[in-house]
Parts: C-alpha cells; sequence; structure tokens
C-alpha cells in the first residue's frame, strides 16, 4: 500500500481495521516481540483510534525511529505502520 503521511481523516476511516489487526496480537507471543516494536504498535494503534494531533504524529515518528536504530529493518516499520517501504525509507533511515 503506497500513502503518505496519514491525514485524520484517511487514519479515521481505517480505525476498525487497524484496531483489528492490533487486537488480534496473541499475548503469548508479546514476549518474543522487541521492546521497540511493541512501543511502535502502540503508537500506532493511538494514532488510528482518535484524530491525529501532533503530539500523536510526533510519538509514532519516535517510536518508528527507535525501532529502526534497536535493529528492525525498515520493512518491518513499514508493515507495523501500514504504510509503503519507501515512506518509511524516505522518512526515516537517515537518522539511523
Amino acid at each position: 500500500m503506497k500513502t503518505t503521511n496519514w491525514t485524520a481523516q484517511e487514519i479515521e476511516a481505517r480505525q476498525e481495521e487497524l484496531a483489528d489487526y492490533f487486537e488480534s496480537i496473541d499475548p503469548s507471543q508479546m514476549d518474543k516481540i522487541p521492546v521497540s516494536e511493541g512501543y511502535l504498535r502502540w503508537a500506532v494503534k493511538d494514532a488510528a483510534t482518535a484524530p491525529t494531533t501532533a503530539a500523536q504524529r510526533r510519538e509514532l515518528d519516535k517510536a518508528a525511529i527507535r525501532a529502526l536504530r534497536e535493529g528492525s529493518s525498515p520493512e518491518r516499520v513499514a508493515q507495523i505502520m501500514g504504510v509503503a517501504i519507501e515512506e518509511v525509507e524516505q522518512r526515516y533511515v537517515p537518522v539511523r
């Protein structure tokens, strides 16, 4: 899926889909997920369940940067965020 920065309306339109995805995660697998990826999932879910504020966008950016710095691939970060790999590479990879 090719996207750019999501607007509040785009996130609201997908909120049920994104919430279902995060609620489907098996809790027994949580100890196998890196903390930085868990933080990123939380930030994505937070941004998806309400109109996105500037503070939520900053939190999402911080979470993506942290996940990349701690070893998550751009492909993995894109998958968690529900965006194209190219968007992650353009927006975050230079900070590694």
